[in-house]
């Protein structure tokens, strides 16, 4: 009777167990060997994923055996092998087309036994709504500061469409902000962009120029900043195209050209289209104080002159001619006379007018006043290049003027005096290899604008710290039939006729640069020449100053 029951007993125990096994069974089909691994994908059974996933694997061994290794596969085909934990991969699920897939994962530990599991899954990226929708949905995030939401539906609108540009440009300034300048410039640069494309050409100068920036190579910085330069002149002839098909009055046309052609470096051509609309006796203002303007820049001053007296004997001026006679005195070297003439525009509020006031106040070591008119246009103006060169000779911490620099020329590549600026600041270290990396900026400066008397002066003084007169001296003379009312130009001489040993030369250029300005420059005896370079380029600045800023008012 016993033997009986116990057998009843021992046929219901064997009947729940094995109840329980198949209760305790999940929708994932694995082989769980008593003796072997056992393994569970994290990811639900029938879930949707999209964008990027991690797909994970949890792995034991009854028996404590080392596990070996994890496959992955999507639809059966092997994606990833992974050897520790955890045991995972990244899936790209737009690499795949929409709709449903299955994720398996194999264990293998050390004895070779495995365990396998099986999952079906949708993929939705919702491609159905077009590259369009995508992309529009990426820049609202981007603007938004969503990054991460940004980057997935650029990446979406670029499955759908690889040549999509709004959506280029996301994933290129995402990129630019994560410091992968590479991965930027290559999403720009395999599209084929129509030649009125301004805004992601301007993103791709940017690149160039931050990458370019971000090496200790002169060869790479030069190399970069080249492309940047040419890609800009693609932007210029753009801008130029446009203007010439554009419709309206004679003098807004004129004007609307000529600033096109002056964001070239065009000088000539921006000359002819400001000159059309009237000559500085009769002409508008808008356009004669853009004409004066472009005679500074390229560096025309005694037509510049000339044009503001025509001006003035009309009695036709207004507050913006008196911020360009204001830029004329700077970069005739007559900083008193500056100041007086930027003082109502800039107390009025013109942008330009304030940052050539906050030259001339650094100019006078009023370092601090010049840093309040800085912070200001921080705010007010930090889209213009004008700004941001500012803000490089201002800011306290060389990484912040370092910064400001790069943005400068991001904005505007194919000025020289931002180069000129750079290559000083090279040019002031203590490394043994400085002139090896200053000389080409220099150069290039020189390239970009031949008649440069900024970046005449940077290579000359390089040419003098290295005792190279022979070199120095056709530029020096140069710049003495460009500048001669310029005092640091003359103590250059100076100390050019210092290496060739002419004295009665050196007393000659001292005299004149004491005459010109006695406050700074009535030093008896040349400085060497490092300490000259230091004096000059702590003197002399370039404000390059645009119509964008000329017509300005900061809050």
């Amino acid at each position: 009777m016993d033997r009986v029951l116990n057998s009843k007993l021992r046929l219901v125990s064997t009947l729940i167990a094995a109840l329980a096994l198949l209760l305790s069974g999940s929708s994932q089909k694995s082989a769980m060997a008593l003796d072997g691994p056992t393994i569970k994908l994290v990811i639900a059974d029938g879930a949707t994923l999209s964008d990027i996933v991690t797909v994970t694997a949890k792995v034991s061994d009854s028996n404590n055996v080392d596990i070996d290794k994890v496959e992955f596969a999507i639809d059966d085909q092997l994606k990833f092998t992974d050897q520790s934990v955890p045991y995972e991969f990244d899936w790209d699920t737009l690499a795949d087309k929409e709709g449903t897939h299955t994720i398996s994962a194999t264990a293998y530990n050390a004895k070779g036994k495995t365990a396998s599991t099986k999952i079906t899954i949708t993929v939705d990226n919702e491609l159905s709504k077009g590259a369009t929708a995508l992309s529009a949905t990426a820049t609202e995030a981007l603007k938004a500061g969503e990054t991460e939401k940004a980057m997935k539906f650029a990446r979406r609108a670029l499955v759908v469409e690889p040549t999509n540009i709004p959506a280029s440009r996301v994933l290129a300034n995402l990129y630019r902000s994560k410091g992968e300048f590479n991965k930027g410039i290559e999403v720009l640069a395999k599209l084929d962009l129509p030649d009125s494309e301004i805004d992601a050409r301007a993103e791709l100068v940017a690149l160039h120029i931050m990458k370019g920036d971000s090496s200790i190579n002169a060869e790479d910085f030069i190399a970069e900043s080249t492309l940047a330069a040419e890609i800009y002149h693609k932007i210029a002839l753009a801008k130029i195209a446009l203007a010439k098909a554009g419709s309206g009055d004679i003098e807004t046309l004129a004007i609307n050209r000529g600033d096109a052609y002056f964001a070239d470096n065009d000088w000539n051509s921006a000359l002819r289209e400001y000159e059309s609309a009237g000559d500085p006796a009769t002409g508008p203002m808008l356009a004669v104080n853009r004409t004066i303007l472009t005679l500074i820049r390229s560096g025309r001053l005694k037509e510049a002159n000339l044009a503001l007296s025509q001006v003035k004997r009309s009695n036709r001026g207004d507050k913006v001619t008196e911020t360009v006679q204001g830029l004329y005195f700077i970069a005739n070297s007559e900083f008193k006379k500056a100041e007086d003439a930027l003082a109502g525009p800039a107390i009025a509020g013109n942008t330009a007018a304030q940052i050539a006031n906050a030259y001339v106040l650094i100019n006078r070591g009023q370092m601090k006043k010049a840093r309040v008119i800085g912070d200001k246009l921080k705010e007010s103006s930090p889209q213009l290049a004008e700004t941001q060169l500012l803000i490089s000779y201002l800011e306290p911490d060389a990484l912040d003027a370092k910064a400001a620099f790069t943005r400068a020329v991001a904005l505007e590549p194919n000025s020289a005096q931002p180069y000129v600026v750079r290559g000083g600041q090279v040019m002031s270290t203590k490394d043994s290899g400085r002139f090896k990396l200053a000389d080409p900026i220099f150069d290039f400066a020189l390239k970009l604008d031949p008649k440069s008397s900024f970046a005449m002066i940077g290579k000359s003084l390089s040419f003098l710290i290295q005792q190279k007169p022979n070199e120095a001296e056709p530029m020096i003379l140069k710049l003495l039939d460009l500048e001669p009312n310029a005092p640091d130009v003359h103590f250059i001489a100076a100390a050019l006729y210092q290496q060739e040993d002419k004295s009665a030369k050196i007393t000659q250029h001292l005299n004149i640069a004491n005459k010109i300005d006695p406050d700074r420059w009535a030093d008896a005896f040349v400085p060497k020449p490092q300490d000259l370079a230091t004096k000059v380029l702590r003197f002399r600045f370039a404000p390059m100053i645009s119509p964008a800023s000329l017509f300005a008012e900061s809050k």
